[in-house]
């Protein structure tokens, strides 16, 4: 019920209402519309429920109120929520094992232990003392320049309904890269970020997740095609795991196709059936220009 009342507001930014949200950063859906005026039920969300679907959507934050990360998870993945951070049946989440773990063992240099528990976690003093484990594992070095000198190419693709890589830790990677790296055009010579609309953890999703990323870096990388589009596709019936998610499918299996732009262009609907990524061109969001 909440994704749908998302979807509803908010599909058809992109001048096509096919269920998928072209960019939740234009979605200002607001969840206390669907709070129950009267008797609870399976139709509205009670204030409790309200509340929680909103500090899902604001991320974690201080006392103070002031965030603490800015990749937070978007308006459109909803679906993603369960069972990753809401349990079933009175279970523990995903996140609530996994992340407990992380924090007993991993995340801070004085391991806390067994005992710990993710209601432990103390907002205001456990940040500053994961820098420890930052520094070690962090994929956030914008320093490319190494990797740029032996020739490397980097192709990165993101869903925008990720729910445990939120996709503004993504784009503000390569905001990062950009500010060190000389700017936009110049690491468009060896970065390019993909965003997939509708897109869970990978694969998956409402969206069209199955892309072959890889002859596309063989491309820029031994015969210098840089990849100005790629083509994501969703089979019929899709099982939306790993499986051969990077090869291209019979025509006969797709029942939805898109292009994908390099950030921070999208795909705007042109004309033709809407189902197929010939139907389909670029789209400049900053100037609007086609």
């Amino acid at each position: 019920m909440l994704h749908a009342a998302v979807v509803d507001a908010c599909d058809g930014t992109d001048g096509l209402t096919d269920g998928l949200i072209d960019d939740p950063r234009k979605c200002a859906f607001d969840p206390g519309g669907l709070q129950c005026r009267g008797r609870d039920g399976d139709h509205c969300l009670t204030e409790a429920e309200v509340e929680v679907v909103n500090k899902v959507y604001q991320g974690a934050i201080d006392s103070k109120g002031a965030p603490l990360y800015r990749a937070v998870p978007m308006r459109g993945s909803e679906l993603n929520w369960v069972p990753a951070y809401i349990g079933v049946n009175s279970q523990p989440s995903i996140y609530h094992m996994f992340g407990g773990d992380f924090f007993r063992y991993l995340a801070f240099a004085e391991d806390p232990g067994p005992s710990w528990m993710p209601e432990d976690f103390d907002f205001d003093f456990d940040p500053p003392r994961m820098g420890y484990n930052r520094q070690l594992n962090n994929a956030a070095n914008p320093d490319l320049r190494a990797f740029v000198a032996r020739g490397g190419k980097l192709i990165s693709y993101q869903g925008w309904s990720d729910q445990s890589v939120p996709p503004m830790g993504v784009i503000d990677y390569l905001n990062d890269v950009e500010n060190f790296m000389g700017g936009k055009d110049a690491v468009s010579e060896f970065y390019r970020l993909f965003m997939m609309p509708g897109v869970a953890h990978c694969v998956g999703g409402e969206g069209p997740s199955r892309v072959d990323a890889l002859t596309a870096l063989e491309n820029w990388v031994e015969a210098g095609t840089a990849p100005e589009q790629l083509i994501a596709y969703k089979l019929k019936q899709d099982p939306g795991d790993f499986a051969a998610a990077h090869l291209p499918p019979k025509n006969e299996d797709v029942g939805l196709a898109r292009p994908l732009y390099p950030y921070p262009d999208v795909a705007r609907y042109r004309s033709g059936d809407p189902n197929r990524w010939q139907s389909f061109g670029p789209h400049d969001p900053s100037t609007g220009n086609e």
